[in-house]
């Protein structure tokens, strides 16, 4: 009797055997394009995030031309948005119209962008979030005002330029966190409605009908174009202690390469030294004082002259605008979706955490393996990374963007790769004292064997970073006007 065609076993999508990741060279921030193949087809496609410091329209322009040329018939089939920062997701409205050319099967994001989550959590942050952009914008447009009148004072000397440089690394901290769309205003309505990269994205998704999914750390993924490979997440937290939690330098993280004191007292070694104080050198506004008062032998006269009113002892408050600034980034830092994907057979981990940082790497640890078992004596979160082959350097390799103990002390994989999204010939001119962190690049390199790919080397000092004299077989650059284009490599035996 023949056997029924209703009996016959469908064959079922091939293995996965090699991923392709490519990093796209736009400047410093996150696109990256990720290929699963089954020998030699492409079965699976998926976007993380798309952005740029200081962008370049048409450079961009050819890079998401580069990627949609790339999509096996126009499809992408997963888009991943790690967390709400300009240099992740610009892209999306710098590029909104070629975007729209292609179709996207599904989208992931972290459960904090979930509008309907159903514990107020995620509202809840994103008020408190909007809230500390309201006060770092309040902070930034006094400090403008602030800056000019010292510019008209010429007894301001250093000082000055001191002010110039703070406000300059403030607005690059500001050119991130805040949308140029938006209107912060002063009176203190929080009128917050997120970035308009993201906000541009979300249409592309839900003008589209296109499957959204909110993610929280412990779930498994899994999806049938792809058999055998488990999407974990492990990011971001869910207690909001976590999410604005810093690492101890040299402990937790490792130590920042560079950093100022937060001391408003030293600004008075700025002005100059050596020198007589002069009636104008007080902290204080008129207000505060007689006309006129004699004290010590030293007339104090009032402030006659708007011009000093930066002198004022009013506006110390604006001393903070800074740690509000890092504040508010890490705290989106430490909400960016955090995957780690993993072949089932051949147990090797591609980690992609975002922007993640201390908080976020903490919580991992947290986690039990959903099904009750890691395979493993150590922990879920401890026994991935000792399996990571390929690493997406958290924070374009800020010294608090991976975790010491809790994190690369982990990656113990042979073949480790690592790609940092960093292009110091197009960064914030101020980051560059901290990004990459020395000691975490010595790390890296060392648990890499010098398989560690930027965007763009030619800054980086070679005392302590390989150049790519490494054989790295399936490492692939592509050029554009004679500047890399992308970067990719073939991550082969997944």
């Amino acid at each position: 009797m023949a056997k029924s065609a209703r009996s016959k076993k469908e064959p079922g999508p091939p293995r996965v055997y090699k991923v392709i990741v490519r990093m796209y060279c736009i400047g410093t921030g996150d696109f990256l394009f990720v290929r699963f193949y089954s020998k030699k087809e492409c079965v699976f496609t998926m976007l993380v995030d798309c952005g740029a410091c200081r962008p370049n329209t048409p450079r961009f322009t050819v890079a998401v031309d580069s990627f949609i040329n790339s999509l096996p018939n126009n499809i992408l089939d997963l888009l991943v948005i790690t967390h709400e920062h300009n240099d992740h997701v610009n892209g999306f409205a710098i590029c909104y119209n070629l975007f729209q050319k292609i179709i996207i099967r599904e989208a992931w994001f972290a459960w904090t962008e979930d509008p309907d989550e159903s514990t107020g959590a995620a509202r809840e942050l994103k008020t408190n979030i909007g809230t500390i952009k309201h006060g770092l914008h309040h902070a930034l447009h006094t400090i403008r005002e602030r800056e000019t009148k010292m510019r008209k004072d010429k007894g301001a000397g250093p000082l000055s330029a001191k002010i110039g440089n703070f406000l300059m690394a403030l607005t690059d901290l500001a050119d991130i966190n805040l949308s140029e769309d938006v209107n912060y205003n002063l009176s203190g309505e929080n009128q917050d409605r997120g970035l308009r990269g993201m906000h541009q994205a979300k249409i592309l998704l839900f003008g589209r009908n296109v499957k959204v999914r909110y993610l929280y750390p412990g779930e498994i993924v899994t999806l049938p174009q792809v058999p055998g490979v488990r999407f974990n997440v492990l990011g971001p937290p869910t207690r909001r202690e976590n999410i604005f939690r810093n690492g101890q330098q040299g402990v937790d993280v490792f130590e920042k390469t560079f950093a100022l004191k937060n001391d408003p007292m030293l600004a008075n070694t700025f002005i100059e030294f050596n020198r007589v104080n002069r009636i104008f050198d007080l902290p204080f506004s008129d207000h505060y004082y007689a006309d006129p008062l004699v004290h010590n032998g030293m007339e104090y006269l009032r402030y006659l002259d708007q011009s000093n009113a930066w002198r004022s002892i009013d506006n110390d408050w604006l001393n903070s605008a800074g740690a509000l600034a890092l504040r508010l980034n890490s705290h989106i830092n430490n909400t960016s979706l955090v995957l780690a994907i993993e072949s089932e057979e051949t147990k090797k981990v591609l980690l992609f955490p975002g922007d993640a940082e201390y908080g976020s790497w903490q919580s991992w640890h947290s986690l039990e393996h959903p099904t009750g078992k890691s395979g493993s004596s150590r922990s879920w979160a401890a026994d991935l990374l000792n399996r990571t082959v390929f690493y997406k350097v958290s924070h374009h390799g800020s010294y608090n963007g991976t975790a010491l103990a809790k994190g690369i002390s982990m990656m113990e994989h042979p073949d480790l790769i690592a790609f940092v999204t960093l292009d110091l010939q197009n960064i914030f001119p101020g980051w560059k004292r901290t990004m990459p962190s020395r000691r975490l690049l010595e790390e890296l390199n060392r648990r890499a064997q010098g398989r560690v790919i930027f965007m763009n080397d030619h800054d980086i000092n070679n005392t302590f970073y390989f150049r790519q004299d490494v054989k790295l077989p399936g490492l692939q650059t592509a050029v554009h006007n004679k500047q890399p284009l992308y970067k990719e490599v073939a991550i082969s035996n997944f």
